[in-house]
């Protein structure tokens, strides 16, 4: 049986961007990537959002350098 769980946004935001400095990634893209993951998932994007986090750690870990390219804020409206 799945069970539910309701996360707050921070919170998910503060898990995505210490997973990925864990890997190596620079803070500032991993707060980038946290911000776009999260959002995807309340835009109901759900395949382009946390469930993408193992993936980037993957990807991340395996770079020297690991790096997200930064984007210009979105309107989370």
């Amino acid at each position: 049986e799945q069970q539910n769980f309701i996360i707050k946004v921070d919170d998910a935001k503060y898990f995505v961007k210490d997973s990925m400095i864990a890997v190596g990634t620079k803070a500032s893209h991993a707060q980038a990537l946290a911000d776009l993951l999260v959002l995807a998932d309340q835009r109901g994007h759900y395949s382009h959002g946390l469930n993408r986090l193992g993936e980037w750690n993957t990807i991340s870990s395996l770079q020297q350098s690991p790096s997200v390219i930064m984007r210009p804020k979105l309107n989370s409206n």
